[in-house]
């Protein structure tokens, strides 16, 4: 993944949690989804490895990073609280967040 569509997918991830926190509206219902599925496919593209379907991808996880596989579980559950949302995020973006601030602490606040 290019450095600048990491960064925007970063801060996307992050703007989306913050858009739903502490609501139940149909809009904050529908950003929850839409972050659910969106995580899934980001995990891997920000790892430089393809997503093959949830079927594979969640097998995958269970099996090689079962920590993030409980987050993805426990976010999925009906009426996941917004804390499982964020150990999710956490758990799939957060290792990139570091390494997207030393890069613009190396480029002068600019990525790439």
């Amino acid at each position: 993944m290019a450095d600048d569509l990491r960064q925007v997918t970063l801060v996307w991830a992050a703007k989306m949690l913050d858009r739903f926190r502490g609501q139940s509206n149909p809009e904050a219902q529908y950003r929850r989804m839409q972050l659910l599925m969106q995580s899934i496919e980001d995990y891997f593209a920000l790892r430089g490895t393809w997503f093959r379907g949830p079927k594979e991808g969640f097998a995958w996880l269970l099996e090689y990073d079962a920590a993030t596989h409980h987050h993805f579980e426990s976010a999925l559950q009906p009426g996941a609280p917004d804390a499982a949302f964020a150990a999710l995020v956490e758990a799939v973006y957060g290792p990139f967040i570091a390494t997207s601030e030393q890069a613009d602490n190396h480029t002068g606040g600019k990525a790439g």
